[in-house]
């Protein structure tokens, strides 16, 4: 089985974002996907700081590490420079600490998130690790747009998209056979569905709903233009005109103030404030969505995927979505075209609305679409889908290992290397690479740049990496295993196995092709700890 052959592989998750007000919807994804994956391997999430997605890491048992990497946003809107832009990275060694990361972790595959993730993907693939690029967004088609696609097939051996619509580029530039969707899912335990109608009574009362009035919502974890806000704006303004019980409900974080503040101008100017409310983001979604009758998703922008009208569905809601990129992929999958809108066309939008206020629905929809969001994005399909691409990154898994096991490094025992792409100093020990902590460290046990050779760096993936080096009692599994030190008098001792040899003679010392620059001094305490040897 693909899962069983995956057990002991290590995978590093990387995600672009980790924000400590709300978790955006490539988070989510990352998030779900570390969870899944973890059935079959050993998950670590990478992220640029504390916050939301890592606590949320944490109670699922999933380690973390923060680790800033800059992103490179000329990706998601491809310019002239962007491939110029990539190889200056290269030339520059930009990636240099992520190499170090992965030197230090040594996973077997990378998963980068987005397609302004490049460090990592740069990184991973000079240590020869493969790498699976997760794609959440519509790339902006421009002259440039197929460069950057070239740039991520480079990369990748397996490329995920969320949709077809996320995919459609990569296509398009015919890298179908990287090409796999995987688009979300969510542990229905996890939204406590026996809470639902708990949830749907506390906020309708919360926002003085007294009965039946039809709740129609509006979500976005960033409230800015792109995201439609005016459009549900002058849609509702309109419904509120002819539906005297309609009410309305705005959910995000206003992440563009000026644009906020004309929405809510355009509400106060309409007569029907009152029929309005305004909630802040909450990563509970299962306090939201109960309360609301019909959620209206009118994204301005080809949307990656549309989770918004996802999980308005799982809640056996209502939706009404413009024809965007994703959104429109999902309504189609969910026999619910019908609420469809183009793009733009807010009459259309309160056509639809009206048309579905007027319908005598009673239950059956709600639970038509719990049925059909489960059919076609359930947590069974996404585990179908994630077989499969398991066996394909087995396959990435399983050449890769051969072409470690093809290349034994013919590094030098008690040499010192770095990869020519990463900053991290080694030195080699019993056929592993052990890291200095820092500069420091390497001056400590009088070792000089000038003492590094330069190697590619997949040749030191090839290797295990072991214990740090790092200034510490000479009965620390921290120092090196073999060394010279001096204690208060002239004798030098060669430092191996345990024990001090000391040397009869600096002359003896030479013969043995040792350097005498390289003697540590020491206290007599620290000496006389370990065992002494025959002299040498």
């Amino acid at each position: 089985m693909p899962g069983e052959a995956m057990s002991r592989a290590k995978l590093m998750l990387f995600s672009h974002v980790c924000g400590d007000s709300f978790i955006t919807g490539a988070e989510k994804y990352l998030l779900t996907l570390a969870c899944e994956l973890g059935r079959h391997a050993d998950c670590m999430l990478v992220v640029p700081r504390d916050g939301l997605l890592r606590q949320e890491a944490a109670k699922k048992g999933i380690p973390s590490v923060i680790h800033p990497v800059p992103l490179v946003w000329e990706m998601y809107r491809p310019e002239a420079e962007t491939a110029g832009e990539v190889q200056r990275i290269v030339e520059a060694r930009a990636h240099s600490k992520t190499a170090d990361l992965l030197h230090q972790y040594q996973p077997d595959l990378v998963l980068v998130n987005t397609c302004v993730h490049v460090y990592p993907a740069l990184a991973a693939k000079a240590l020869g690790i493969p790498v699976v690029w997760l794609i959440a967004e519509t790339m902006a088609d421009t002259p440039f747009t197929p460069q950057a696609t070239a740039l991520i097939h480079g990369c990748a051996d397996l490329i995920v998209g969320i949709s077809e619509t996320v995919l459609e580029p990569l296509r398009r530039a015919g890298f179908g056979d990287k090409l796999a969707l995987l688009p979300p899912t969510w542990h229905r335990d996890e939204l406590e569905p026996a809470s639902w109608a708990e949830s749907r009574a506390a906020l309708r009362r919360r926002l003085g709903l007294q009965g039946r009035e039809p709740l129609i919502g509006y979500l976005a974890s960033s409230l800015h233009r792109d995201k439609g806000l005016e459009h549900f704006v002058r849609m509702a303004i309109s419904l509120a005109d002819l539906r005297g019980d309609a009410r309305f409900v705005i959910v995000g974080v206003s992440t563009d103030s000026a644009y906020t503040s004309h929405c809510e101008r355009l509400i106060a100017a309409s007569g029907h404030a009152d029929r309005f409310h305004w909630l802040d983001f909450e990563s509970r979604i299962q306090a939201l969505y109960p309360a609301m009758d019909l959620v209206v998703v009118p994204s301005l922008v080809a949307e990656g995927f549309g989770m918004i009208a996802l999980e308005g569905l799982i809640f056996g809601k209502g939706v009404i979505a413009y024809r965007s990129g994703g959104l429109e992929e999902i309504l189609l999958a969910t026999d619910n075209e019908r609420w469809l809108v183009e793009s733009g066309d807010i009459a259309g939008l309160a056509a639809k609305a009206m048309e579905w206020l007027d319908a005598p629905w009673g239950e059956a929809p709600g639970a038509a679409n719990i049925r059909a969001a489960a059919s076609a994005y359930g947590i069974d399909r996404y585990r179908l889908r994630l077989r499969g691409l398991l066996r394909r990154l087995q396959a990435s898994l399983d050449a890769a290992a051969a072409r470690r096991t093809g290349r034994t490094p013919q590094l030098k025992e008690y040499a010192l290397y770095r990869g020519h792409q990463s900053n991290a100093v080694f030195l080699i020990e019993g056929g592993k690479k052990r890291p200095f902590a820092s500069e420091e460290a390497l001056a400590y046990y009088r070792y000089s740049w000038q003492d590094v050779n330069a190697v590619a760096d997949e040749e030191l993936h090839a290797l295990e990496t072991g214990t740090p080096i790092r200034p510490a009692p000479l009965t620390d599994r921290h120092r090196p295993a073999v060394m010279l030190a001096r204690g208060e008098d002239t004798t030098v001792y060669l430092l191996a196995g345990g024990r001090r040899f000391p040397f009869s003679s600096m002359e003896r010392l030479l013969e043995r092709g040792y350097d005498p620059e390289r003697v540590v001094p020491v206290e007599d305490d620290e000496l006389r700890r370990l065992p002494a040897g025959r002299a040498l």
